[in-house]
């Protein structure tokens, strides 16, 4: 089995950030620290209110696919019998996922089948067509799921080294409704997934075909279609992970009625396996695999959490097929910046959204009318993106809040947030210049006379509010970024 090197992961918001982040927000005319006591940091915070969002896999791929990789193929040697189990990632998924029973088998299952060594059938097998038959599923035994039956002297055979006893893993946490929709859908074109900010979802369609070795040709017995779900929980206020595993059998021909799936778990650089629970002999979404890991992140770092699960596919009769080297993805970044005495874990590739409520009522129909102007911050428009530089924050702030006017009570209140990158401070000195005035602009409400009302090139929307509100939303800012573990370039949405 070739395994795929170790890609660098594509997102941003993982770059090299490798000390302690000092954060800090400049609302209004003040600022204040990023990081207060406010709260109780050990409380665990409830799901993220935003809709689940789809997920671009491939991006969350931590080693990248490999058409080696997506197939394995086993045969026995004495009954001239093999198992191909195919992943979704093979180029030649479809040709292989659409035999049926009594098809010829495609050269390359062929040829990969005479290159493992697979016996040929008697000239009486060959001349009836038939092969001796097999034990039933409640007639035969099969090996252990850590076992393999070399069937040249009968023995049973251990893969690989033993593994250290641990604790069994936590109860099955259920699975998202929004899982289970993708998880019972025939019609995948490949690999599909879903998250919030604390959960992640993905689905792989796999393919087994059971097929018989005769003479210089093959012919499949039978095939069994499955979608392979891979489920991440995280925890804000922990550095525990739990993974689970599960498969629902789809669709099946012939012999395709016997074949079940095993999984185990297996550590990566990262975190640590505390407790597990090996996936035996599934067929459906109810029959499932868990492991709770311990991310290994220390103060003022960041680090990946995730597990590597290795599936393989057995039938009675049949031999057992060779592990997979299933992809692993980024499903947890574990961290001890945004709360440096407590670590906790996220999914970082899912945007969190900041809900405005009824203590703001003026700044949060500032935001509705600001991406009611085509401004980020909401799925149609795009996400925001968080910075924690200082020196962006205020040049933001004192850009979009220029010869603002003075109203009892009030003070400048800017959208995005002075602490985002799709402020004024992207704009060149000779940019804004240019631009000041037409990058930005107000509303009727916003007691800010005199002020672009055009849209045209807009940047920022800026609002004189009340005082309280701004010190209330100062609060909302903070927590939300603490809370969530929002890090430098984190992209989030805002809802008011």
């Amino acid at each position: 089995m070739t395994t795929a090197t170790r890609q660098p992961r594509p997102t941003a918001a993982l770059a090299a950030v490798t000390a302690v982040i000092t954060l800090a927000l400049t609302i209004g005319p003040t600022s204040a620290s990023a990081d207060p006591p406010v709260g109780d940091e050990s409380a665990p915070v409830q799901d993220d209110p935003g809709p689940s969002v789809p997920l671009d896999m491939s991006q969350m791929e931590a080693l990248e696919p490999s058409a080696d990789a997506a197939i394995a193929i086993d045969c026995d040697q004495a009954a001239s019998l093999c198992i191909a189990s195919i992943l979704t990632d093979h180029p030649g998924y479809e040709e292989l996922g659409g035999l049926e029973v009594g098809d010829q088998v495609p050269e390359q299952l062929l040829e990969a089948a005479h290159e493992d060594g697979a016996g040929q059938a008697s000239d009486a097998d060959q001349s009836t067509g038939s092969i001796a038959p097999q034990p039933s599923a409640t007639e035969g035994t099969q090996p252990a799921p850590d076992q393999s039956t070399d069937a040249a002297n009968g023995t049973v055979q251990r893969r690989g080294a033993a593994r250290p006893a641990l604790a069994a893993a936590p109860g099955r946490v259920p699975f998202p409704q929004e899982c289970m929709t993708i998880a019972l859908d025939k019609t995948l074109p490949g690999t599909s997934g879903t998250g919030k900010r604390t959960w992640v979802c993905a689905v792989k369609p796999w393919t087994v075909v059971l097929y018989s070795i005769r003479g210089n040709s093959a012919v499949v017995d039978g095939t069994a279609k499955f979608n392979l779900i891979q489920y991440y929980r995280t925890n804000t206020r922990t550095r525990t992970v739990q993974a689970q595993i599960g498969v629902q059998l789809l669709s099946w021909t012939g012999k395709g009625t016997e074949v079940r799936i095993n999984a185990q778990v297996s550590e990566q650089p990262g975190c640590k396996v505390a407790s597990r629970r090996d996936l035996v002999d599934a067929q459906s979404i109810t029959d499932y695999g868990s492991a709770e890991l311990t991310s290994n992140v220390t103060r003022g770092k960041i680090s990946d959490c995730f597990a590597k699960w290795n599936p393989r596919a057995t039938a009675t009769g049949y031999p057992l097929s060779s592990d997979f080297d299933l992809p692993p993805f980024h499903a947890a970044r574990c961290d001890m910046v945004a709360m440096t005495a407590t670590p906790g874990c996220v999914v970082s590739e899912v945007p969190p959204t900041m809900t405005y409520g009824s203590s703001t009522p003026t700044i949060a129909r500032h935001i509705r009318n600001a991406q009611q102007q085509g401004l980020r911050g909401t799925l149609n428009n795009g996400p925001l993106h968080r910075t924690t530089s200082i020196t962006t924050s205020n040049l933001n702030g004192s850009r979009a809040c220029a010869g603002r006017p003075t109203v009892r009570g009030r003070s400048c209140d800017e959208y995005p947030f002075r602490s985002t990158e799709e402020g004024l401070a992207q704009l060149s000195s000779a940019d804004y210049r240019a631009r000041h005035d037409s990058a930005r602009r107000s509303f009727s409400f916003c007691s800010w006379p005199g002020l672009n009302r055009s849209t045209t090139g807009l940047i920022v929307t800026v609002c004189m509010v009340p005082v309280a509100e701004q010190t209330a939303q100062s609060t909302t800012i903070r927590n939300f970024y603490r809370d969530w573990r929002v890090l430098n370039h984190d992209a989030f949405y805002v809802s008011a």
